[in-house]
């Protein structure tokens, strides 16, 4: 599996880091797992954003996200 993290502006994506690899943590009751992503805040202008974040998972060819309001300040 792999994670992506974007940041957007209404309909405009700002930023989006490098694919992470997900290789452990998946629980196998809930299909629920934990992810780790570093977002180097600098090459964000401060401002209000949309963050989202795409699980893939290319064997089964599924997609999952979140997508919550953020706030960059200085």
């Amino acid at each position: 599996m792999m994670a992506v993290v974007s940041f957007y502006r209404g309909d405009v994506k700002i930023y989006e880091a490098p694919p992470v690899s997900i290789t452990d943590g998946l629980d196998a009751r809930s299909k629920a797992v934990a992810v780790r992503l570093s977002v180097p805040l600098v090459t964000l202008p401060i401002g209000r954003y949309e963050c989202q974040v795409n699980v893939l998972d290319p064997v089964s060819v599924k997609v999952a996200f979140s997508r919550t309001s953020i706030v960059v300040v200085e």
